[in-house]
């Protein structure tokens, strides 16, 4: 079987460990700080803290349940997937560091497998070992995935790679028959349904461009005429089916559980919503057309929230929607932490591609080549439509469609928009190599790049004037600096620092128009053949040097190491809140409260004032009044310590259990009746979910909060502390740079609400067979007394005490895991075990190791009704996982699919395609340079050692799969 000239002529084994070693190489070096031993990669969405919680929870079954905020909840499950695998391997090698060494290296692991297994796809199209390489890299450093990845979302990455893997097993089944071609798609389906459990909905989006993929891989073949389009559709559709039943059965686990989960809590929630307000929440994530340019220009609307020096972002995507028309704004201004920067290079070369393929036969791409292109082209501009979600109209036609109803942020349509980006890149590469590069001239690299000028003046001109654009759009963007100011200033509100940030701003357009210049020279460098030939290798250096050091700069201020020894360290508040967390948990009042009682205290102080006459009495009051100032000084950066750094990352890394909520986006029909209910009243809200600490007022609240309850004893400050700078001599604080310290006359204070119900609780009396609508009655009702009643839904016998007066009787923990819980109990009467956690039909229930009825107490809580006399009841969350079958069963397919391919003999060789006859008229000296400047190359590879056969037609050859005699 002879080579086609695009293919490589290496071992497959040793491309491969070349290709690890690349990507190994560069991500490390750019995750470089990862190796500090004191220092992991920032993560938002899935940061150390929760992370390190549930790293020694018991391996038991494939569930998860989250016990760390609100009253707990089923999370979905991806398992068996990619991140359980690294992750448990993680912990076999780090020990109890095991934790640390996964978010160290899960971003970079990730995007190397991205980066691999897109270099398998471009592999499978039998382009050249360079040219893949370059494509494993432009994925693993494309902005979209790499950004996301720093944001504490591989997911997106390993999507992608799920798509990348389904497209290389298609290419490769195409190439075969029978068995060998079914085992080939079955990989590739595998590999999808994997990236589906690790995206979840983004998987699902990248699984619809995988199956408009598999149907113009069948269609899209070399002389297929009219009469054969049909077959070829139909042979499509049955890898399609193939490849869809694959995918759905390694991900048929996760679809189960997401179904049960979040897909039933989407459903519930569109019921209750107007279409007005479910359309703003399913695209309050959205691209504005504008921010389009940070395709090719990073920085241009700034990077993070946080970025220094004028870098914070100032877009609009996240943004309420109606935020710009409010007088007074409220709700989110903006989100950030990701971008969507393609690189340079790639673009200026995915530019010469869609030029390529629609010069027709004086274009450097074969017919086939020309239709991907054009193919991978339509996508993208469809992704990036679809993208802008509620600035234009298009995503108003795909919203109301299944799937598309339920998933929300139109701007996960960049993540297929940027895999075809980095797919063009390389169809346009593999052109410009063949086409430029295996000249075998003995001309001087000098007289090369004077004859490319000479001749090709179209591909020039296009280049020059894609530069004068972009100087003219830097110099009109500079001249409307006072006006971009301005919209900061007044409109988008960021005083100060607007100047700052519309320098930043033309800054950073200004380096994208450095980074122009420098990818224009280096396209004009390979396609003029300067390096081709034996020098081919300086030119495959500088391509990769270029493109490495454009991601590198660009993606700076996204990766973001932290001093995770410091930034988790313990305080005197975490250290009284983390002995036994699970018997107890902690609340934020809301700000309202505590402000309500500095403005009483205020008012109280001013009383005095108007009375007081004496100097003594004056002084006194001034001092007073010196100290409520401070209080409200140090309370407004408490609450943000506390919601951004204590809630999200100190909490969860201690255990700390918390009833606030951190992020639900899809509130479940349950939770949202329960807080409707009780939402109103802060201490029956405490006392029903036993929050017996809180934090978020000042010293002196204990009283009030007595008083405002009608309690006495109930509350009292158990702590009073203030807030200090870790570093005094930083000149620019955030609320991460403040620590607590202790202060016996503390502006701030955390105070023990003695009036909680215990965790785990015992009651002589009870109300059963109530309704839901009965119970979320009664919850807030103040004759009620929850110490000494709770409320079940199901039937059980009545009460056997007399005493009326009996109260709730703290139950004893033997152990606690979040998907298994021993308590001990005592009793001389027949009760109700009261666990204030939320009930799930999947939790199952024993008594001394028996089988129980599992009650729903309260409306959310678990109960379970005990006999009097000592017992061991043990809950442990076990759901139906007989889908994880499924899932396994999808490991075997691969199993028996890879045993296929490795003992069914290869078909005999065979032409690989149908050969296409490229017919090129002769042509005349005097036309030869008109033509060139025309764009017009003809592949060297089809060049033969003759000029005059040259001038005549030339045939690409190729191989056909069928078998076919070559058409001419």
């Amino acid at each position: 079987m002879q080579n086609t000239p695009d293919e490589s002529k290496s071992s497959w084994w040793k491309d491969a460990l070349l290709t690890l070693g690349c990507l190994l190489l560069v991500l490390g070096f750019l995750f470089r700080e990862s190796f500090d031993e004191e220092k992991v990669v920032f993560a938002n969405d899935a940061p150390l803290g929760a992370i390190q919680a549930h790293a020694h929870d018991e391996n038991e079954g494939w569930s998860f349940w989250q016990d760390l905020n609100w009253a707990g909840g089923e999370s979905p499950s991806a398992m068996p997937n990619f991140t359980m695998g690294f992750f448990q391997l993680c912990l076999w090698f780090g020990g109890e560091n095991g934790a640390v060494l996964f978010a160290k290296w899960y971003q970079p692991i990730s995007l190397v497998l991205l980066g691999f297994c897109a270099w398998l796809f471009f592999r499978s199209l039998r382009f050249s070992q360079p040219v893949c390489l370059l494509g494993a890299l432009a994925a693993a450093l494309n902005g979209d995935f790499f950004t996301y990845a720093c944001w504490g979302l591989p997911s997106v990455a390993l999507g992608a790679a799920g798509a990348f893997l389904a497209m290389a097993g298609v290419m490769n089944g195409l190439r075969e028959r029978g068995w060998r071609m079914i085992a080939w798609v079955v990989l590739g389906g595998l590999g999808l349904g994997q990236g589906v459990m690790e995206s979840f909905d983004v998987g699902g989006i990248f699984s619809l461009y995988v199956a408009l993929f598999v149907i113009m891989a069948a269609i899209n073949r070399e002389n297929v005429g009219l009469n054969e389009l049909a077959p070829s559709g139909g042979k499509g559709m049955g890898l399609l089916v193939v490849l869809a039943l694959s995918a759905a059965l390694m991900a048929g686990y996760a679809l189960s559980n997401l179904s049960r989960t979040e897909g039933r809590v989407a459903v519930a929630q569109q019921q209750q919503q107007t279409e007005e307000e479910k359309w703003n929440f399913a695209t309050q994530w959205s691209l504005p057309k504008g921010e389009t340019l940070r395709l090719a220009v990073p920085g241009l609307f700034g990077y993070r929230l946080d970025t220094e020096d004028g870098g914070q972002y100032w877009g609009a995507v996240g943004q309420q929607p109606g935020w710009m028309e409010m007088e007074k704004k409220q709700g989110l201004p903006r989100h950030s932490g990701y971008g969507i920067y393609a690189g340079m290079l790639v673009l200026v070369v995915c530019l010469w591609a869609v030029l390529q393929a629609f010069l027709g036969k004086h274009s450097a791409f074969v017919a086939r080549e020309r239709r991907w292109v054009i193919f991978w082209l339509g996508l993208i501009i469809i992704s990036i439509l679809f993208a802008w979600g509620r600035h234009a109209p298009f995503y108003q036609l795909l919203h109301p469609l299944p799937f598309f109803s339920s998933i929300r942020n139109p701007i996960k349509f960049m993540h297929p928009a940027s895999l075809g980006l980095v797919v063009l890149f390389v169809y346009g590469l593999n052109g410009m190599v063949r086409a430029y590069m295996s000249d075998s001239k003995k001309e001087s690299p000098l007289d090369r790049l004077k004859e490319w000028f000479a001749t090709q003046r179209g591909w020039n001109l296009c280049l020059l004037g894609l530069i004068v654009v972009a100087t003219l759009g830097w110099v009109i963007y500079a001249a409307i600096q006072p006006e971009i100011k301005k919209h900061l200033a007044e409109g988008l509100q960021f005083g100060e620092s607007s100047g700052a940030m519309a320098t930043f701003s033309l800054k950073m357009a200004f380096w994208s128009l450095g980074t122009l210049f420098v990818s224009a020279a280096t396209v004009t460098l390979l396609v003029a053949g300067v390096f081709a030939g034996r020098l081919a290798c300086v030119m495959w250096l500088i391509l990769g040097l270029v493109m490495v050091v454009d991601f590198g700069r660009s993606h700076s201020r996204y990766l973001v190491h932290e001093n995770y020894v410091e930034k988790y360290a313990s305080n005197l508040v975490v250290d009284v809140l983390r002995q036994r967390p699970f018997e107890q948990r902690v609340k934020l009042l809301p700000p309202q409260v505590a402000m309500s009682y500095l403005q009483a205290e205020a008012m109280d102080l001013q009383q005095q004032a108007q009375t007081a006459t004496n100097r003594p009495a004056q002084l006194q009051l001034q001092r007073q009044m010196q100290r409520l100032n401070i209080k409200a000084q140090q309370l407004s950066p408490f609450n943000g310590l506390y919601s951004v750094l204590w809630a999200q990352h100190t909490f969860p890394y201690h255990r700390v259990q918390s009833l606030d909520i951190i992020q639900e986006p899809r509130v479940s029909p349950e939770n949202w009746a329960y807080r409707q209910a009780t939402w109103t009243n802060q201490l029956r809200l405490c006392e029903l979910t036993s929050a017996r600490f809180l934090l978020g007022v000042c010293s002196g609240s204990g009283p009030l909060l007595n008083a405002t309850y009608g309690g006495e004893g109930l509350f009292y400050e158990r702590m009073h502390f203030s807030l200090i700078p870790k570093n005094p001599k930083k000149t620019i604080m955030t609320v991460m740079d403040l620590v607590p310290v202790l202060q016996t006359n503390g502006p701030l204070a955390l105070v023990e609400f003695e009036g909680a119900l215990p965790r785990a609780g015992l009651f002589a009396h009870w109300r059963s067979e109530l309704s839901d609508d009965e119970m979320l009655a009664t919850l807030p009702r103040p004759d009620w007394n929850p110490h000494r009643e709770v409320l079940i839904s199901e039937k059980i016998p009545a009460p056997e005490s007399a005493d009326d007066n009996a109260t709730v009787i703290p139950a004893r923990y033997l152990s606690y895991d979040p998907k298994r819980i021993v308590i001990e109990t005592d009793a001389e009467t027949s009760t109700v075990l009261l666990l204030n956690d939320k009930h799930h039909p999947a939790w199952k229930v024993t008594v001394d190791d028996a089988p129980a009825k599992l009650l729903r107490a309260n409306y959310l809580m678990r109960g379970v009704h005990l006999p009097k006399g000592k017992h061991r009841v043990e809950f442990r969350f076990k759901p139906d996982q007989g889908s994880i079958k499924i899932s396994l069963a999808g490991f075997g397919l691969g199993a028996l699919a890879l045993l296929a391919l490795l003992m069914l003999p290869k078909p005999p060789p065979e032409d690989e395609e149908d050969e296409e006859v490229i017919e090129v008229p002769p042509i005349e000296p005097e036309e030869e340079a008109k033509d060139q400047s025309d764009g017009s190359q003809i592949s060297k590879a089809d060049e033969t050692s003759s000029k005059d056969e040259r001038r005549g037609s030339s045939r690409r050859k190729s191989r056909s799969r069928s078998g076919r005699r070559k058409r001419r």
